[in-house]
């Protein structure tokens, strides 16, 4: 994924999965509020970032990877991102 910051590179997943699920712009501010209470980083290179309300009915998931160990957690590194939506999620 590309993006220079953490952020960036959140909303540019987002974004695809916004334009692939057609899920509203909200879908974006609501992962990155999610992350704002508690970042979802599980350390090893491993991040599963989501949002903090259900968008669909049915549960999907997508993946993306970036280069830039750096930017995502800076304590852990992270490499691999996966964003997803589970009905009754909260």
């Amino acid at each position: 994924m590309e993006g220079k910051t953490k952020d960036e590179v959140l909303k540019n997943l987002c974004r695809k999965v916004e334009q692939e699920k057609g899920l509203p712009e909200t879908f974006t501010a609501s992962v990155l509020k999610r992350e704002e209470l508690t970042p979802t980083d599980y350390g090893n290179l491993v991040a599963l970032p989501h949002p903090e309300r259900a968008f669909q009915e049915r549960a999907f998931c997508c993946s993306g990877s970036s280069e830039r160990t750096d930017i995502l957690v800076p304590a852990e590194g992270a490499g691999r991102i996966f964003n997803g939506d589970r009905k009754g999620r909260g």
